[in-house]
């Protein structure tokens, strides 16, 4: 089957290809018998995670195209090709059509440790909006950033690294990413360059570069440039859980060029893709990933995650009383040091 479709579609894998490291919105117009095969191919000649996730997409395009007959409707097309991404296990991949969205999510495959009552354990609050929140902890010169997400402007990420300010005559630094889902690489980059003194790798990616599945670009690296440094030697605890994903996974890793760092709380999301957009003639879109990404110790993010140093996690007794145990051990760990 592999062999008769990449023939038929050589000319659509190659235009593929061009395409596979840029996040763009590409239009396929073709009839509507091809796009289950439009999308079946794009899959094939980019996402570079088969080999990983243990899926033979070969067996996926005879398992789903069987499915398709001359009296297929559009709706159930939709629906056998957004089933057949579904089996990837990707949350960027996605498909949308007329008929509604196809997305794959891991919120329900392990409990939250949201940071809902972190406020409950600050004194003083100098910020709190979409992108963050600034403070210091109660009883202490411990001092709390937390950053909501990575999806805006840079100007908005901008003010929040100029909060760092504050944080020079502090004791320690708690740096709350928890729920974090990720958003623009460059945001992270604005609030870690300002803990490093010089420019540091923290990140290797490579995308596919042929027909194979196991044929890829050599690992590029990427470099964490110092930015504005902040000239901190304390003892900062960064608090994650299995809603960091993406690109807030990547802000752990560039944390990991602090050498003062420690990491408290649950794994990271497991979800890093670099996904492009794609667009069919008839409107309908979906996103396919492009790129695996790996630590320094070339240890892949997708469905890995990143390990704290010390795994906490809330008890249903802990949450009814309101209290926050991973940041409660943050807190230990700060005064230990002091």
């Amino acid at each position: 089957m592999k062999t008769y479709w990449k023939i038929s579609f050589a000319i659509i894998g190659t235009l593929f290809f061009l395409q596979a490291c840029k996040k763009d919105n590409t239009s396929y117009h073709d009839s509507s018998d091809d796009f289950f095969y439009i999308v079946w191919s794009d899959f094939d000649q980019i996402y570079p995670y088969f080999i990983h996730k243990g899926i033979n997409w070969d067996s996926v395009n005879s398992e789903y195209s069987s499915r398709i007959h001359e009296t297929t409707s559009m709706h159930e097309l939709s629906d056998i090709i957004g089933e057949m991404t579904m089996v990837l296990k990707d949350i960027h991949v996605n498909f949308t059509s007329s008929f509604g969205t196809y997305h794959y999510s891991k919120k329900n495959n392990y409990p939250e440790n949201p940071p809902d009552h972190a406020n409950a354990y600050l004194d003083t609050i100098f910020s709190d909006n979409s992108k963050g929140a600034f403070g210091y902890l109660a009883n202490t010169n411990f001092a709390y950033l937390r950053i909501k997400t990575f999806i805006g402007l840079t100007e908005d990420f901008s003010e929040l690294a100029a909060m760092l300010d504050h944080v020079s005559s502090s004791d320690g630094l708690v740096l709350d990413i928890r729920s974090n889902g990720g958003g623009n690489e460059l945001n992270g980059r604005t609030i870690a360059g300002r803990f490093i003194d010089e420019d540091t790798p923290y990140l290797y990616s490579r995308v596919r570069d042929g027909s194979s599945w196991s044929d890829f670009t050599p690992w590029r690296e990427s470099i964490l440039i110092s930015t504005n440094y902040l000239d901190y030697h304390k003892q900062v605890i960064l608090l994650t859980n299995r809603r960091v994903y993406s690109s807030a996974e990547l802000f752990v890793l560039m944390m990991k060029a602090y050498d003062e760092l420690i990491i408290v709380g649950d794994t990271t999301g497991a979800a890093s893709a670099n996904p492009a957009k794609r667009t069919l003639s008839n409107g309908w879109q979906y996103y396919v990933s492009t790129w695996q990404a790996a630590s320094l110790n070339h240890e892949l993010i997708e469905d890995n995650g990143i390990a704290p140093d010390h795994y906490i996690l809330m008890t249903e007794e802990s949450i009814t009383e309101g209290r926050d145990l991973i940041l409660e051990k943050a807190i230990d760990l700060l005064s230990a040091t002091k």
